[in-house]
């Protein structure tokens, strides 16, 4: 897919999220929370990454509170440099504020960041995917940046990349850049679809 195509589908993609129902919302929220309980993923004393939603993103809080109940300490991005695209990881605190993208980010934990490499599971943002694991961002490159590690995972292979769709952002004809982290593996409203074997209850491709 060239760099044209794939702005075309981000327009698109965007446009469906933005024009879905909140009643459409909340019941696919519920039925991907469903899904990640029963991937029995979540295990006490976990450190799961999380973003927030913004713009008709699926909404993550359904998926935070379950991973605070299983005893999971929860992590969301904050951005940490725009010129370079690099983020990290901060605990989610009841106070929060905007960043230049209008995305919420927390006000105080500073002093507990960490890097991405220290985390578990991360639930990651799509605004599409493809049948192999590929996915397709916002175009900022902040967590393509922050996981590229996980390209040869010859030393790190943590966390697991979990990406969080409705399953209508499939894509069949995506095809991944080299700058590309792939996902373990997708779950939506539908399905999970899993590109590694150790995702029980998961589609493999």
């Amino acid at each position: 897919m060239k760099a044209s195509a794939r702005d075309k589908t981000r327009r698109e993609m965007r446009r469906r999220r933005r024009e879905l129902g909140a009643q459409a919302r909340k019941l696919a929220a519920r039925a991907v929370c469903r899904r990640l309980n029963s991937a029995r993923l979540l295990r006490p004393g976990m450190r799961v990454g999380a973003y927030l939603a913004v713009n008709g993103e699926l909404d993550t809080a359904p998926l935070i509170r379950l991973a605070r109940r299983h005893g999971c300490r929860v992590f969301v991005p904050v951005i940490r440099s725009h010129r370079v695209s690099s983020m990290w990881f901060l605990p989610l605190s009841a106070a929060l504020q905007n960043n230049r993208f209008a995305t919420p980010e927390p006000v105080s934990g500073h002093e507990q960041r960490i890097s991405p490499r220290f985390l578990d599971l991360v639930l990651v943002p799509v605004v599409a995917f493809g049948v192999a694991g590929e996915r397709l961002g916002s175009g900022a490159g902040y967590y393509d940046r922050a996981f590229s590690y996980l390209r040869t995972r010859r030393s790190w292979r943590k966390p697991l990349l979990v990406g969080v769709a409705y399953h209508w952002q499939l894509v069949p004809s995506l095809k991944a850049e080299a700058w590309d982290v792939p996902l373990a593996a997708v779950i939506t409203d539908n399905e999970i679809r899993s590109f590694t074997p150790s995702i029980p209850g998961a589609r493999g491709r």
